[in-house]
This record gives structure tokens, sequence and C-alpha cells, in this order.
């Protein structure tokens, strides 16, 4: 084998392994497991496949245009960037980031994975077994209060996801494939799509997403218009479909009748994007949404309880962040991959690919998720992100182009050398990154109560008792109470001290402490203050600062204060446990 082909099947390999952990390992928040590996075996995969590039010199060019055009919403959001100082740059950097993603991958997997029938096996290999292993753990959620199971029952189906509708964003990328795959395709991978499709029908049913029923919809449209020639045949199904779908909507008519919010976020999206028509800048959409949020839904979702991150929209937050032309990009990428669909389908059927059913199978899934995510935030979500990319880079791979040289020889490929270098750096530097904060982020045994504290308690409550004006003693009680774990107390304690010495700065600095581990945050918000105007430079009293601001939800206030303490100590540990929560 040669280097570029060694390079290649290595890349595939980590593609393959990237969607299987995307849809088996388990979910979770702030680091989740399953997008923290599945990022990075995917960031490897495209890496892998740019320094093949490298070596062979030669690759097909499918899609140009359209993936050219893909590259605009990150561009625009660049610009934002450069051109403006975001609330926030870490979540600016976090969209640039998402919305490069999806040309990308889908450029690598297109034009170098999967250019062969036996690649695109291998990949629905991978995608079958993942949404096996999903959908019989949504089902058995749905069904273990009456089997008995071991597993824990859900209302909605999550089957490993932290939400239904993430769920329902990958079955309804992959179902369509694997029903595609049952009708047309042959040897043992056909039985093994026939189980996942079997289970991931009742598995979507669960979920109780209308926008993922809606997106499966609009797929399984797609799929028969685009693999369907015989109109007579075609209105058949089309009819059969309509009689399906009335079925589905019956069995989940307690779904349709649900009680939603979504379209108060719409209404006061709506009301933002027109007050900034160019955007308020990308990964900003959560920090500026809250002051247009009206009163009916601040009572629907209370601000410190709940946090509206997205618009529960991708369209209506793209024009959010990035204003009329940002969408505006977005939808020209959309028809430019349509066109590039059409041009595809006839090249596949005048050439009779045998398996070109795939091709239509990918497209609808990729068709279903783009209506899903109108309704639904699951694009937001990066598992579903990268699955689309690479759905769609599957499309992409089934032009027949042969490979011609790479543009700008030398240079060319000096260029491509670096791209994946600095791709396979970023995934390693990224993986310590957050691997560290998963270590951080476990929480410390729970220490035993201090004895000789306890031995204090009742000598400083009789003192502080007999001396209730004696700041010293109330002082000296609360730090017993507070050895003890005793927050609210202490901070009780504390604040009577403070009563008669109004400016002691270390008595101010405990209280805030206190109040802020009793979870009394707006009680502690204006001594932190004071606290922090004695040392300015105190980053563990910051810290509680940004945690204050993030109980109450707050997370402007938050993540400013954030972004300070790591400016000026980028290792602070807790600041970087809280900005990743920040950006969830």
């Amino acid at each position: 084998m040669t280097l570029g082909s060694t390079l290649r099947a290595l890349s595939e390999a980590a593609l393959l392994l990237g969607l299987l952990a995307l849809a088996t390992l388990p979910d979770g928040f702030v680091l989740r497991p399953k997008l923290l590996w599945g990022q990075s075996l995917v960031l490897l995969a495209l890496g892998l496949a740019a320094l093949s590039l490298a070596a062979t010199a030669r690759s097909p060019r499918p899609w140009g245009r359209a993936l050219a055009l893909a590259l605009l919403p990150a561009g625009l959001a660049l610009l934002h960037l450069i051109h403006s100082t975001p609330a926030s740059h870490a979540l600016a950097r976090d969209e640039i980031r998402r919305l490069l993603v999806v040309p990308l991958v889908a450029a690598a997997v297109g034009a170098l994975i999967c250019r062969s029938e036996r690649a695109r096996s291998r990949l629905l290999l991978a995608l079958a077994l993942g949404t096996a292993w999903a959908a019989v753990h949504a089902v058995l959620q749905r069904t273990g209060a009456v089997f008995s199971l071991g597993v824990t029952p859900r209302l909605r189906a999550e089957g490993g996801f932290s939400n239904p509708v993430f769920l329902g964003g990958w079955l309804v990328l992959t179902t369509p494939l694997l029903l595609m795959e049952t009708l047309f395709g042959r040897g043992p991978l056909r039985w093994l799509c026939a189980l996942a499709a079997g289970f991931a029908l009742p598995a979507l049913l669960g979920t109780k997403s209308v926008g993922a029923w809606a997106g499966l919809g609009v797929a399984c449209f797609v799929a028969l218009v685009l693999a369907l020639r015989a109109s007579r045949l075609r209105q058949r199904l089309l009819v059969g479909g309509i009689v399906v779908g009335l079925v589905l909507a019956v069995a989940g008519r307690d779904s349709l009748a649900r009680s939603r919010q979504h379209t108060l976020i719409w209404r006061d999206t709506l009301a933002m994007v027109g007050a900034h028509p160019a955007g308020v800048g990308p990964g900003q959409f959560h920090l500026a949404f809250p002051s247009y949020a009206s009163a009916e839904l601040r009572e629907a979702y209370p601000p410190e309880r709940v946090i509206i991150n997205d618009a529960h929209s991708e369209p209506l937050q793209l024009a959010a962040e990035l204003g009329w032309t940002g969408l505006g990009a977005a939808l020209l990428a959309l028809v430019a991959g349509a066109l590039a669909v059409r041009r595809t389908r006839r090249e596949l059927d005048a050439a009779a690919v045998p398996d070109a059913h795939r091709f239509h199978a990918v497209v609808a899934g990729v068709a279903g998720s783009v209506a899903m995510s109108c309704v639904s935030p699951d694009l937001r979500f990066g598992v579903t992100t990268l699955a689309f990319a690479t759905l769609c880079g599957i499309a992409i791979g089934f032009e027949p182009l042969s490979a011609r040289p790479l543009p700008g020889g030398r240079v060319g490929r000096a260029l491509a050398l670096l791209l994946g270098l600095a791709l396979l750096t970023h995934t390693a530097h990224d993986l310590e990154r957050r691997l560290d904060i998963l270590r951080l982020s476990r929480p410390a045994p729970q220490a035993a109560p201090n004895p000789e504290a306890l031995e204090l308690l009742a000598p400083a409550r009789a003192a502080a008792a007999q001396a209730p004006d004696d700041p010293a003693v109330q002082a000296q009680l609360g730090l017993v109470l507070e050895a003890l774990r005793r927050h609210g107390e202490a901070a009780r304690c504390f604040e009577r001290a403070l009563k008669h010495l109004p400016n002691d700065p270390q008595l101010t600095r405990r209280l805030a402490i206190n109040g802020v581990l009793a979870g009394a945050y707006d009680n502690a918000l204006p001594y932190l203050d004071q606290a922090l105007e004695h040392t300015p430079q105190d980053n563990d009293l910051r810290y509680l600062l940004a945690f204050a601001h993030y109980g109450r939800g707050n997370l402007l206030g938050s993540l400013q204060e954030v972004e300070r303490i790591l400016e000026t100590d980028p290792e602070h540990a807790k600041a970087r446990v809280l900005l990743e929560g920040l950006r969830e």
C-alpha cells in the first residue's frame, strides 16, 4: 500500500469509530463523552484525509460550488468577530467552528473517504450498528416499566442521548438509509439494516418529538421523489405514506396536543432580529436574548431555572446571530446543494450505479434533518452536526468524477499538509484540554465533619448568645459553622458581625463566600462586589461572583467574569469547568 492509501484507510477507520462513538457512548452534560470522543475521532479522520491528499496530490473536487457557498456563513461569522467585540469570545469561536464543521467534514468524506461502494458499505455498517444500539435502548426505555427489563423507564425515549430531540435528530438522518437498504440492498448488511430500522421506527415514535416525525415525513417524501420513476407507483406510495402519517399522528395525539412555548421563543427572537438586522454576533444568541424575552415567556421559563440557549429553529437563530445576510447565505448553499443533487442523480441514473439507492436515502435523510431543524434545536447539538456533515459527505462521494491534480502543485500539497497537521494538533490539544476539565469537574470526596469544630460548636453558640452584639464572638461562631459546612448559618453570623464592623474586609469576604455556597446569590452579590474592591486580583473570589451570576440566570455577567479570570490565569480549574457549563 502507498502512503496515500494507508492514510486514507486510517482516515476511514477513524470516521467509522467516530460514528459508533456518537451513537453508542453515554451522554451527559457539560462534558459529553459521546461528543468528546466522537468529535475527536471525526476530526482525526479529517486531519488524516488532508494528509492523504498531500501524499497523493490528486483528488476529485465534487460539489465545489455548493461546498464553497457552505463556507459563507462561517466567513460572515468571522467578519462579525473581527469587526465587533462579542460579549463572549469563547462562544463566538465555538459557533464559527460549528459552522465550519459541516463543509469541511462533508468535503473530506465525499472527496476522499467514501469514493467507492465498499467504503460506503462500511460507513453504512457503522451507522446501522450505532442506530440499532440507540434504538433498542430507546425501545427498552419505553417498555421497561411493562416488562421490568432493568432499564429506567422514560416518558420520552432518549436511547443513550441526553434529550429525546437529539435521538430524533439521529434517527431522522439514519432511518431512511436503513429502510432503503432493507428494500434494495444485498447480502448480510441488508438484514442488519432491517433489524436496525425495525427498532428505529418505534424508537422515533417514543421520542414524542413532533419535529422528528415531521422530519422523517419529509425524508420519506424526498426519497420517493428521488427513487421512483413510475408515476402510478409513486402515487400509490405517496397515498400509503399519508395513511401511515395519519396513523402515527393518531398514535401520538397526546404529543401533538402537548402545550409548547416554542412559539413564544420564536416571536421574541423575531423581535430581536428586527432590532438587530445585521445579527447580534456568532454564538451570542442566549446572551442577547434575555433582554427581548417577554413577560409571558419569562413566566413560562423562569430565567433562574431555565436557560434559553437557542431559538429552537436553526434558520431563525442564523438570522438572529448573523442577520438576514447570514440566513440568505445558508439558503444559497442549500439551493446549490439541491442543484448538485439533481445533477448527481442524473449521472447515477445514466451510469446505473449499483448502490444508487443509498444516494437517494442519504439525500432524503439530510432533507429531513433540514426540515426538522426549522422547528427543533437538534442541529445545535454537536453529535447531530457531525452526523449531518457525514451524510452530506456520503452524498457528495457518489458524484462519478475522476481524480485530478491538486491545484497549486507543490504549494497545494504544502497547504494540504499544513491543514492536516493543524487539524491533528488541534484535535490532540482539544482532547487533552477536555479530558483535563473532565478530571477537574469530578466532585471531590466529601470530607468527614471536623471533630474539633464539632467540639467548639456548643461553646461558640453559648458565647454568641451571651454577647449578641460582639462582632468577634459572632465571627468566631461563623468560622466554626463554616468549618462544619453550615454555610447558611455561617453567613448569618458574619452578617451580624458586619453590622458592627461595616468596613471589615475579612468579614465581607467570609459573608460573600458563605452566601454563595449556601445558594443565597442575591444576598451575596453586593458583598462579593465590596470584597473585590479590596482585592480585585482575587480570582477565587471572582469565580464565586461568576458562579452567583450563573445561579441567578445572568449568563452574560457570568461569562464576562469567567473570561476575565482566564485572561490572567488560563489554568484556573474552577473557571475552566464553569466556562464549559456556560458553553452548554
